[in-house]
């Protein structure tokens, strides 16, 4: 089908209308250009300029400032300090949707920042568009019919023989009893190289560098690491000890 084009027009209150020939029933796009003021997206950029004008153009060489020197880099919106973007809701009639910006880069040239929103439940005759900021006022709008339904529910259940048999994901019940001999065995390096990471790591807080790299130094393990880490050790030596700090580990995990 092809688009249909909206007219929002401005109510008492800061908020926009527009009215539709007939609901629709079925998942769609609806697509909005907000008229961009002059400057306005220059508090969510960033100038980026080196930190030693003779090193190499890494990440960790670059600093990033509110103004010039530099060259302009971004809309980066929520980015280290930098305020995210007005709020835009869409009322469809069962429900609000909020709005997610995109961007293609010819936004200061075009005058017009553009945000979408996937109304899953179809839309209503009458349409109602909140914009958080005043300055940012709807100048297009249209409905596109290319947004695929969510998948219908499916029910799940076990198969019969995994149906009370614990452990049953990862590992079977009858690789458990056999990785307790490896342990002890031909697997038994990995298995000290598992208890050192345990010993070294396990009260470093998880970190990353500015560029999502491992920090140099002993590994730093995620809450998921830490539960798979402590469920297997439970799991291959099933001390008290052990299942105490395999429960203990996916608790803190699940919060």
């Amino acid at each position: 089908m092809n688009p249909i084009k909206l007219n929002f027009r401005a109510t008492t209150g800061g908020a926009f209308r527009a009215r539709l020939a007939k609901r629709i029933e079925q998942p769609v796009l609806v697509e909005v250009g907000l008229t961009l003021p002059e400057g306005y997206l220059e508090k969510y950029c960033r100038y980026a300029r080196l930190k030693e004008a003779n090193a190499m153009p890494t990440f960790l060489n670059t600093e990033y400032g509110i103004k010039p020197p530099g060259t302009r880099v971004g809309p980066w919106p929520g980015w280290r300090g930098i305020p995210e973007l007005p709020s835009v809701w869409l009322e469809v009639g069962r429900g609000q949707v909020k709005g997610n910006y995109y961007f293609r880069g010819d936004e200061e040239v075009s005058g017009e920042l553009r945000i979408t929103f996937s109304c899953e439940t179809g839309l209503s005759r009458s349409l109602s568009l909140s914009i958080s900021d005043s300055a940012l006022r709807p100048r297009r709008a249209q409905v596109v019919f290319n947004l695929p339904a969510l998948a219908p529910a499916q029910a799940v259940t076990f198969r019969e023989e995994l149906s009370g048999v614990y452990p049953r994901l990862v590992i079977s019940k009858n690789e458990v009893q056999s990785l307790r001999q490896e342990i002890r065995g031909g697997r038994a390096a990995h298995w000290r190289r598992l208890r050192k990471l345990v010993r070294d790591s396990w009260n470093l807080p998880y970190q990353t560098s500015p560029e999502g790299k491992v920090l140099p130094g002993a590994e730093r393990l995620t809450g998921m690491d830490r539960t798979l880490i402590a469920s297997l050790i439970s799991l291959l030596q099933p001390t008290a000890q052990n299942i105490a700090w395999a429960r203990q580990t996916f608790f803190a995990f699940l919060k």
